[in-house]
């Protein structure tokens, strides 16, 4: 259900860097349906004292949080 990969596929890349991203919250955010989604999602949960984590996108594949507009960044 939170697998996008097959839907919005991205470009094969080799990992030589990780950028954490954090938005706080206590819900799944919906990422427009998977068009603006990071390549892992945590939750968490509170009443068991753990996060639970989603994949969207392989690791080694690019995901579409973050916008490269036109004229750079």
């Amino acid at each position: 259900a939170y697998w996008y990969q097959s839907r919005y596929g991205g470009n094969s890349m080799e990992t030589n860097v990780i950028v954490w991203h954090s938005t706080e919250g206590t819900s799944l955010p919906s990422s427009g349906g998977g068009g603006s989604a990071p390549n892992l999602t945590a939750q968490p949960d509170f009443k068991n004292k753990r996060m639970v984590w989603y994949q969207h996108f392989d690791f080694d594949t690019s995901a579409r949080a973050l916008v490269n507009r036109a004229g750079g960044v």
